[in-house]
């Protein structure tokens, strides 16, 4: 298979790990994820409206495929050549279908009658709306039975690790539905969170898992009903990608979001600007490339600290931006660089900020 120039220069050098994420433009619509293992690289190629594509290669010819989300249904066909054209896939080892609405899972059905899935994984397997009963139908076609993950649950494609860490209780809003997962390589790590709103974020922050990623693929296209702050704070991501069309209906990427993006010093990719986008990691380090050549909207901070403070006699410790931390005498402060160092001499969380 022939390497992009990235990749052949970072196999040059002996690295025998690689992760590529790619986000796809429009084209597509809404969030699909396919990671092959071949080569020792790792692809992830998402696009603008949606499909993310993760690819791993591997010295030796093995090839794992997990496909995130299909967009709409006028999508199917385009995603569909890019897998069989591009990618070069023969098999899905994974299919995730993030929650049932039509611009993530519309275009799976025609992915499912395109090409062998070994396992589809959904939220629900009973739903009552035009887009999931026809992936049902396709799936029942192809024998391919549709299994409800738990949060916690975990598979391996290569070498690398995808758990779910949601969704953890039951919602009015299908949104907080969606599967979220955590996909570990080497010492990165990337996190896919669907359409999940507040109330989902919130249930993942109190379940103390660790939401931390290097490159974050947020919520909702950047809507501001996702990305709460608490959130951000706790997935710290170095990057963030937002997949979203130029000049929505929508006003994706709502301001807010972009505004809370910049506080906590993520350098943040959009695909209406960039077109597709292409992050490879090498299990140790990530780096960008982008179709138009579009820098981040926002980039990192120098020097930018993002501490806890902690008050010696209540043990409680805060984020620094607490408007309780102004109330500590500086005799009784005691910062900590993260969380877990807090938590290990025995400060619990304020109840307010929940750092």
């Amino acid at each position: 298979m022939k390497h992009p120039p990235l990749a052949r220069k970072l196999l040059a050098l002996g690295l025998s790990l690689l992760l590529v994420l790619s986000f796809l433009p429009t084209a597509f619509a809404e969030e699909e994820v396919t990671v092959t293992t071949e080569q020792e690289l790792l692809d992830a190629i998402a696009n603008a409206s949606g499909p993310t594509v993760i690819r791993i290669e591997g010295t030796v010819t093995i090839t794992e495929t997990l496909v995130i989300d299909g967009g709409m249904p006028e999508s199917g066909a385009k995603l569909v050549d890019y897998l069989q054209n591009t990618l070069h896939v023969s098999t899905i080892d994974a299919m995730i279908g993030t929650h049932p609405h039509a611009d993530h899972i519309g275009g799976l059905p025609d992915v499912i009658r395109a090409f062998a899935v070994k396992t589809l994984y959904s939220p629900v397997d009973e739903f009552e709306g035009k887009p999931f009963e026809a992936m049902k139908r396709a799936a029942d076609a192809k024998n391919v039975r549709i299994t409800v993950p738990q949060a916690g649950q975990r598979f391996s494609l290569g070498r690398a690790e995808v758990e779910f860490y949601a969704p953890l209780g039951i919602y009015d809003d299908v949104n907080d539905l969606s599967l979220v997962t955590r996909i570990t390589y080497g010492q990165t790590a990337f996190l896919f969170t669907g359409d999940a709103e507040r109330p989902s974020e919130n249930d993942m922050i109190d379940s103390d898992e660790a939401l931390s990623a290097t490159v974050l693929k947020v919520g909702h296209h950047g809507s501001n009903t996702s990305s709460s702050y608490l959130f951000l704070r706790q997935v710290m991501p170095s990057y963030a990608v937002i997949s979203c069309g130029r000049d929505n209906a929508y006003g994706h990427p709502h301001q807010e979001v972009l505004a809370r993006l910049r506080d906590i010093g993520a350098s943040v990719y959009r695909t209406d600007e960039s077109g597709t986008i292409v992050c490879r990691s090498n299990g140790e380090r990530v780096a960008f490339e982008t179709e138009r050549g579009k820098k981040p909207t926002a980039t990192p901070r120098k020097g930018q600290s993002v501490g806890y403070v902690g008050n010696i006699k209540s043990k409680k410790f805060h984020l620094s931006t607490c408007s309780s931390v102004q109330d500590i005498q500086q005799s009784n402060r005691i910062t900590f660089a993260t969380r877990a160092a807090a938590v290990k001499q025995g400060y619990s969380p304020c109840k307010a900020c929940r750092p």
